[in-house]
């Protein structure tokens, strides 16, 4: 960042000192076209489960990408967790995601991510996930637990 600010300074100063000279603009770089692929939230009403099974409640998402993309890959971009004790132990953050198959794992192995084929998902291409402490709710001290998480979708 401080090189972009370097830069940006000795533009400002080479057009003071050339302060007659015409500035023309650059035109902007030609982008390829980028197909579509995002995830949209349908619903963010999941709640966190504890111990060794899952409440039954999800975030909900669908998928929407191009008929020309046949791949994707789901993979856990960042967590962040508001509880030390919790925030230590990744592997003890789980996530189960129903595409309709069922994928189970840990954040470490979610940060790897899976690959789908698109013929896989449903019709209406939604994407359940579930949030799991594998840790007895007992063992923890009293208090909310929160769990922010960012998923990224590649597809191809």
């Amino acid at each position: 960042m401080s090189r972009l600010i370097f830069i940006f300074i000795n533009i400002l100063l080479l057009q003071d000192a050339n302060a007659d000279a015409q500035i023309q603009p650059v035109p902007p770089r030609p982008r390829p076209t980028v197909g579509m692929c995002h995830l949209e939230v349908l619903s963010s009403n999941g709640m966190i489960s504890f111990g060794n099974n899952y409440q039954e409640t999800a975030n909900t998402f669908r998928l929407h990408v191009d008929d020309r993309k046949r791949r994707i890959k789901l993979k856990l971009e960042d967590i962040e967790v508001n509880e030390v004790a919790v925030r230590r132990g990744l592997q003890a953050i789980h996530f189960q995601v129903d595409a309709p198959d069922r994928y189970e794992g840990s954040a470490n192995y979610w940060r790897r991510g899976i690959e789908l084929s698109i013929d896989e998902l449903s019709r209406d291409k939604e994407i359940e996930i579930q949030t799991r402490i594998a840790v007895p709710k007992m063992k923890l001290k009293a208090g909310d637990y929160e769990v922010r998480t960012r998923w990224q979708i590649e597809c191809y």
